[in-house]
């Protein structure tokens, strides 16, 4: 899920206001004959109602957006007739917008058909939003640090098909336009010799496949989820996609858990600037601003420690490394960025298992601070 706002460098920023008004969080009653309304409650009763709504509220302060505020929903249902075991499907909107006519919007569904033997996912972005470029390749230098600020608009889908027990394969399609609403006087991107300054459109269509063992879709405490995905894009640029994301979750008692994540994307031909692969962010390496390292290949592994505290409170301990290069087998090990942090959890739905996320991570002279829902992998 997008991130409803990043602070980069966290110790450089002052000063930083986040309210986080108790989440509102509604039930929905089911929808049988003779059913009545359910009142929401403190905790979930032991009738899993047919859906469940979470909102949440920001205000955050920064140089780069001065005062800013945002807010997103998550509405998690079943069909009627589904038991405690099927898989919720979801649907999640979630905005912001700043004094500096800043705004992002994002809209994102999952939908589980005829029992999880179908999936659907569907996403839409809108952002207009500044952000940071160091430069193309491993281990940039912050000297190279330029402001630019891409407007983007992008669309994906997919279609699953169970085939057996865990194994799901289908199509997917994406689509993304950009164009660069402002760039520093002087700096590299100004020039246009970094492929997708100019702007313009891409789309493209491929073939994912997944295994998927996960004993719930928010909150995973055992089982593996592991995908395998090819695209192949045409328009202003032309460039084929290939991301294999192997994901694992080891349980260590109730609701204690091990995450382990490895992660390897790969682009042959000449992505757009903002489809190179990007190191840091709010998924992989927190700690570093969201593409302090980008370049047509990334190769990234991470791993988290989830822990209860109490009530609807958890933990987590995590730690990531990660490196770019222009071919998979120029990734070197002695380039890699390396990270690590600790989180704090609260859970919205204690039925569904979805948290709010507040995650500080400090990689190599950098830090940032994360608040979002749902965990990183």
């Amino acid at each position: 899920m997008p991130a409803i706002t990043r602070i980069p460098g966290w110790r450089r920023w002052w000063p930083v206001l986040l309210l986080l008004a108790g989440p509102v969080r509604a039930t929905v009653a089911p929808t049988e004959p003779g059913a009545t309304a359910a009142t929401d409650t403190a905790t979930d009763t032991a009738a899993t109602p047919r859906g469940s709504l979470s909102v949440i509220p920001a205000l955050f302060y920064s140089p780069e957006t001065r005062l800013g505020a945002g807010a997103f929903a998550i509405r998690t249902f079943r069909p009627a007739g589904a038991g405690d075991d099927a898989r919720p499907s979801s649907f999640t909107v979630g905005v912001i917008g700043t004094v500096e006519k800043q705004a992002t919007l994002f809209l994102s569904a999952e939908h589980y058909h005829r029992g999880g033997a179908q999936r659907w996912l569907g996403q839409a972005s809108w952002s207009h939003f500044p952000a940071k470029f160091y430069g193309v390749g491993p281990q940039t230098s912050e000297l190279n640090e330029e402001d630019y600020t891409p407007r983007t608009f992008s669309l994906q889908g997919q279609f699953l098909l169970r085939l057996r027990p865990g194994l799901n394969v289908g199509p997917a399609l994406e689509y993304q336009s950009l164009h660069l609403a402002k760039v520093e006087e002087g700096g590299l991107l100004a020039t246009g010799s970094v492929p997708g300054t100019e702007g313009g459109g891409s789309a493209g269509a491929g073939l994912v496949i997944q295994f998927d063992t996960r004993d719930n879709v928010f909150f995973p405490t055992r089982g593996h989820l592991h995908e395998a995905a090819v695209a192949a894009f045409g328009g202003d640029d032309t460039w084929t996609r290939w991301r294999l994301d192997l994901r694992s979750y080891l349980p260590l008692g109730p609701r204690h858990t091990v995450a382990l994540q490895a992660l390897l994307l790969a682009n042959s031909g000449q992505p757009p600037l903002t489809q190179l692969a990007l190191l840091g962010g709010q998924n992989v390496l927190r700690g570093y601003y969201e593409g302090r390292d980008r370049d047509r290949c990334l190769a990234a592994f991470q791993a988290e420690y989830r822990r209860p505290l109490g009530g609807r409170f958890g933990a987590a301990l995590f730690a990531a490394a990660g490196t770019v290069a222009g071919d998979t087998d120029r990734l070197a090990v002695d380039q890699a960025r390396v990270a690590g942090g600790v989180g704090l959890r609260y859970q919205l739905s204690v039925s569904e298992g979805i948290n709010f996320r507040l995650d500080y991570g400090v990689g190599e002279d950098s830090s940032g601070m994360y608040f979002t829902a749902t965990e990183a992998f």
